[in-house]
């Protein structure tokens, strides 16, 4: 049996996966909230005593730089090896993949039912396809189609440098390096930093909402409080769905500068938390209109070829779970 995992800044899941099934056929998915365990050791642990599992092989994707089977993860602190997990629960084998390379190779697998369209295109056959991330974190990677299948490749390029598209996001990159100095698109288009950052830079310049004041006061997670004032606030709070509207607009850039660079004629697919909760808004149904997908396409001469690509959220359930288990199948 072969223990899968998904571990994030805010989330573990592990589940065990057995090499003659689907990757789709994934057992006993549990989730932890990492803050509640002290190392992703004790997680492990604690997942194979409710199971009584015993696992040979491990496939783990990690929200963080892998180098040389060695990581320090990039929102929580945890630092691990294949190696110490080897040798602490006697595997044969165990691999540490990028997080986004396991939402990449989890791609192929969707079903239809597990993926929302965002912008309608034309996907070729065999093209390259972008993936993007959009919850606690921002992460970019690609799928790229090789003779045995697909490849992913680890990508680190949430913290590539955000680059602003119109006035409004002139000033927030003056706003934010000040405060931070390095500006990174991750910094400005996520969960737990950049709804944050645009929430301040808005209310630099406008009166502070009750909601926010308790926000901050009770230590509630920011983004989950950012989309409850949009959209359950009665009426709507107006700064939350303008810092939404921004996310859309910077998350869509993002996109388009991945689809240019790579070419990624085989589409684009959004997953994370986040970007799950925000797929109708992303689709262009809700208040921000067709942001997203303008600021997508807005690449001057080269607008016409991104109008070709197809956009989708990913809604599965786990899809960094899925992706471990498409990896140890491979």
């Amino acid at each position: 049996m072969i223990l899968v995992g998904d571990i994030g800044g805010t989330g573990t899941r592990l589940g065990l996966y057995h090499p003659k099934d689907s990757p789709q056929e994934i057992q006993h998915s549990t989730h932890f909230a990492s803050k509640d365990v002290d190392h992703l050791e004790h997680a492990i642990e604690q997942f194979l005593e409710q199971t009584g599992a015993h696992i040979e092989q491990a496939v783990l994707g990690v929200a963080g730089p892998v180098i040389d089977q060695s990581t320090t993860m990039t929102n929580l602190g945890w630092s691990f090896s294949s190696a110490g997990l080897r040798e602490r629960f006697g595997l044969q084998s165990c691999t540490l993949i990028n997080d986004m390379q396991a939402m990449a190779y989890a791609v192929p697998f969707l079903r239809e039912d597990e993926r929302v369209e965002a912008k309608a295109g034309n996907a070729a056959d065999n093209g390259c396809v972008g993936v993007l991330a959009l919850g606690t974190g921002l992460g970019t990677t690609l799928l790229v189609p090789t003779k045995e299948g697909y490849t992913a490749v680890a990508s680190e390029g949430g913290h590539t440098s955000f680059a602003p598209q119109n006035e409004q996001q002139d000033a927030l990159l003056a706003f934010a390096r000040e405060r931070y100095g390095h500006v990174s698109h991750e910094r400005v288009c996520s969960g737990s930093l950049g709804l944050p950052t645009l929430m301040e830079f808005l209310l630099s310049s406008n009166p502070t909402p009750s909601w926010w004041t308790t926000c901050q006061t009770s230590g509630q997670a920011i983004a989950p409080a950012v989309v409850a004032a949009a959209y359950d606030e009665v009426p709507p709070c107006a700064l939350a769905r303008a810092a939404l509207t921004m996310l859309a607009s910077i998350l869509g850039s993002r996109a388009g500068n991945l689809a240019l660079t790579s070419m990624t004629t085989g589409g684009v697919y959004i997953g994370g938390g986040l970007a799950k909760r925000l797929a109708t808004l992303l689709a262009g149904k809700d208040f921000a209109s067709d942001t997203f997908e303008r600021a997508f396409v807005d690449k001057g001469r080269y607008e016409e070829v991104l109008e070709q690509i197809p956009i989708s959220i990913i809604t599965h359930p786990n899809p960094g779970l899925l992706g471990a288990a498409a990896f140890a199948s491979m």
